[in-house]
């Protein structure tokens, strides 16, 4: 659903977030791929960042950068179901992958689909993901993909994942 002015006037102001949609009102700026309802302010951008700096750090395999991007209360639901309550256990749970899996982690993408601001200290955003080749012991390579919904609160060091669902897509 459209705003109107006022409201959009509104969330600019309390550095309001983007929904991709395919189509747009006049004056609204098109990205190429669609459109934005409107731009991203400064924080919006860091929040974007954040998402960046999660891909980054799983190729990385750094779970200790990774993991610094969440809250030390942070939830954490698998694919699977499994549902972490702390950042410890989120990174450890990772950190115990098969080396075999670890290994395919570079070939992990994230796109951002939907940040929606619920306040000026929460955003709640949508992400897809894919992951080409994924093989886990003793199976074919397939290409997976699924959704995460994350909470993300700001913090005094910056903004941090407070809750993630990953949902896999075609399981």
């Amino acid at each position: 659903m459209w705003m109107d002015s006022a409201s959009i006037r509104a969330c600019l102001a309390m550095d309001w977030c983007f929904r991709e949609d395919k189509t747009r009102p006049s004056g609204m700026q098109a990205d190429g791929k669609g459109a934005r309802q409107w731009q991203p302010h400064a924080r919006t951008s860091r929040r974007r960042a954040l998402m960046g700096d999660f891909e980054q750090a799983w190729h990385a395999r750094d779970f200790e950068r990774w993991g610094e991007l969440f809250t030390p209360d942070a939830d954490f639901i698998t694919w699977r179901g499994v549902w972490w309550k702390t950042r410890a256990e989120n990174v450890a749970g990772h950190r115990a992958a098969p080396a075999a899996v670890a290994a395919q982690m570079p070939n992990y993408r994230l796109r951002l689909e939907e940040l929606d601001c619920l306040s000026g200290e929460v955003a709640l955003a949508h992400a897809s993901w894919r992951w080409a080749g994924f093989a886990e012991a003793g199976q074919a390579p397939e290409d997976r993909r699924g959704l995460l919904t994350l909470v993300l609160v700001r913090e005094a060091r910056g903004w941090r994942i407070r809750a993630l669902h990953n949902t896999r897509i075609g399981a």
